[in-house]
Parts: C-alpha cells; structure tokens; sequence
C-alpha cells in the first residue's frame, strides 16, 4: 500500500481536485485489497400471511415483539 499513503501525504492543490485522488486511491485499494468479497446470504423467512409485523433480524434471531396473527 506504499502508493496509496502516497496518495494521502499529497496535499489538495496537487490534485485537480479531491475526487480525482480519492478515485486515484480507490482504484489502487481495490488492486491490492487482501481480500475480496464474492457471495454474500440473502436471507428470507417463508410465513403465513396471517402474521403480521414479524421482521427478520440480521443476527438470525427471532424476536415477536409487535408480532400478531390476524384472524
């Protein structure tokens, strides 16, 4: 990463502008990143109709606070 601390000891006049470093460092990140994210879960919850107000929770947990059934 010696190119991209480069980048950030530059001073803002030295660029055209702030973005045209920041896209300059992006692009170098991306190059050598250690590592790169291929798949992620979707996450879905198959449920009667009936039930209202049940949210799937991040962490995988089931939390029925506010959680109702229509009759």
């Amino acid at each position: 990463m010696p190119r991209l601390l480069a980048i950030g000891k530059r001073r803002r006049h030295e660029c055209r502008s702030g973005r045209s470093c920041y896209r300059e460092a992006q692009a170098i990140g991306k190059e050598q990143a250690p590592m790169m994210n291929i798949a992620h879960s979707i996450d879905f919850m198959p449920m009667s109709r009936a039930v209202k107000g049940y949210k799937i929770h991040p962490m995988g947990t089931h939390i029925f606070y506010g959680v109702d059934i229509e009759d």
